[in-house]
């Protein structure tokens, strides 16, 4: 399961900036009953726009799915492979 691509619609339940200067930001999603992480780094926060951290967007992410720490986790990274886009935004949000 490690290494491979996805394509995910979910909402956003909420985003966490980096708590430690090597740590990730973290925008979490669902789909109203799995939630999962995805995670990415300063290098890639100037290409996700603001809107993608609002809870109750409908987003579209392209990532890399990974385990960490026994987790499932979605990577964005190079612009090549992973995208991040608002497909709905709620009111007001």
């Amino acid at each position: 399961m490690d290494g491979g691509n996805v394509k995910i619609q979910a909402k956003v339940k909420d985003f966490k900036p980096p708590w430690a200067e090597k740590a990730p930001n973290t925008i979490t999603i669902t789909d109203g009953v799995n939630s999962f992480p995805v995670a990415y780094w300063d290098d890639v926060a100037p290409d996700i726009s603001p809107d993608c951290k609002v809870k109750g967007n409908l987003i579209e992410l392209g990532g890399q799915i990974r385990l960490y720490q026994n987790d499932i986790q979605i990577k964005l990274g190079a612009k090549r492979d992973c995208y991040i886009k608002v497909l709905q935004a709620v009111e007001g949000g």
